[in-house]
């Protein structure tokens, strides 16, 4: 009797053994649990994404501004958008800004000063440079001054005038905009990222058609 018990122990640890072993039917261990990234490790997991989006920027920025802007310091990024809405500012008109996305509160703004944009050597001598917006398109627009024509009978020293004496389309509202670039400054309305140019590649892309 006391070896037929043993024998049925033994059947039994063995079928245990096939059962589990053979057909992988183990126990489980439970799942270790899960630890929520850190801010930190929120914004770097955004900020490293080349390029990054727009709107993974702007909502990883109402979640935590001050810390956005505080690993954005001296870094060169680059952000990748529709460009909604364009605009020609500066006294010169020597400032493009493009609205991504159509976000707010606050914008995203990449930004080109040609007070920093060089163009490359395109212009110079007495040659100035600014931008113009007409249907949607973007121009990169050469200026120099010139004679203004007197005519018969009039001052005989004709003022000068600045006159546009070329135009290169550079962009078109409505297409993606990926720019390298840098968070200069910012208000409650806009994030502007100035654009930082890099030699031997196209500016803006390349022309539309």
């Amino acid at each position: 009797m006391k070896k037929k018990f043993l024998l049925l122990i033994f059947l039994l640890a063995g079928a245990y053994y096939f059962w589990t072993q053979i057909f992988g039917f183990k126990q489980k261990a439970p799942p270790p649990p899960v630890v929520a990234a850190s801010p930190l490790e929120q914004v770097e997991a955004v900020l490293s994404q080349d390029p990054i989006s727009a709107e993974s920027l702007h909502s990883i920025y109402l979640k935590f501004p001050d810390l956005v802007r505080k690993q954005l310091n001296q870094r060169t990024i680059k952000i990748r958008g529709i460009a909604r809405k364009m605009m020609v500012t500066g006294f010169k008109k020597q400032r493009l800004e493009l609205y991504l996305s159509g976000l707010a509160n606050p914008r995203i703004a990449l930004v080109v000063d040609l007070d920093d944009y060089k163009l490359f050597n395109e212009v110079t001598g007495s040659q100035q440079s600014g931008w113009e917006i007409a249907q949607g398109r973007v121009f990169l627009v050469r200026y120099e001054f010139v004679s203004e024509d007197s005519g018969p009978g009039r001052n005989l020293n004709p003022r000068r005038v600045l006159k546009a004496i070329g135009k290169r389309h550079v962009f078109t509202e409505g297409l993606d905009a990926t720019q390298q670039c840098r968070l200069r400054n910012w208000n409650s309305a806009s994030l502007y990222f100035f654009y930082e140019p890099t030699l031997g590649e196209p500016f803006l892309g390349n022309p539309s058609r």
